[in-house]
């Protein structure tokens, strides 16, 4: 089963289902399975963790391969390459060092979707976000150049998106972090990502 596929029966949909079926599908089993609805049963609570994480990875993975207006899915199709020519590029490709954080600059260009952990302590340490609402979910947003930061403390969660709605104009953030990237992060990750969050905000 392929990791699309998967990330479609997550969601109780059949393979190839609209935008708007995903949204749909996303917002009915997050309200049915949200921790909230267990307070006093811990074990219904963590189970309840557990799946919305399955549940919102499903939702990012899919919305970041979705269609752009211009009727072609994200990430565009490699050209193809010979034998020879593939064999020489993996020869010259440098061992891939994890960037530090607030040094955004050493981020490796790289055209994946996906915003790694590192990738995201450096964003967070480069960018100044700002507060935009708060959703009744207790999700705080803020926005900062290019990138959209979701927050849920009390799971915790954090999303940190590049929605191409947001760019007007080129953004050198793109070159390594491209348009429709996406980043979700549960529990340990989450709670350094909002730990260094905050740490940020109190510095300014």
């Amino acid at each position: 089963m392929s990791g699309l596929t998967q990330h479609y029966k997550t969601l109780e949909l059949e393979d190839g289902a609209s935008l708007e079926d995903i949204k749909q599908a996303y917002k009915d089993l997050a309200m049915v399975w949200h921790p909230d609805r267990f307070p006093d049963n811990a074990r219904l609570q963590q189970k309840a963790q557990d799946k919305l994480k399955q549940i919102n990875k499903a939702y990012e993975q899919l919305k970041a391969f979705q269609p752009t207006p211009r009727g072609r899915a994200y990430p565009p199709p490699r050209s193809p390459q010979s034998p020879q020519s593939a064999q020489n590029q993996g020869a010259r490709r440098q061992p891939q060092q994890n960037p530090k954080p607030g040094d955004f600059s050493s981020v490796k260009r790289q055209y994946d979707p996906i915003i790694s952990f590192q990738q995201a302590k450096a964003i967070l340490t480069e960018y100044k976000f700002e507060f935009i609402r708060k959703f009744p979910d207790c999700c705080s947003c803020f926005e900062s150049g290019p990138f959209c930061l979701d927050i849920r403390e009390h799971l915790p969660e954090v999303v940190l998106s590049v929605p191409c709605k947001s760019v007007g104009t080129f953004h050198r953030a793109l070159l390594s972090v491209p348009c429709k990237s996406v980043g979700t992060f549960h529990q340990l990750e989450a709670q350094e990502l909002i730990t260094l969050f905050h740490e940020l905000t109190a510095e300014v």
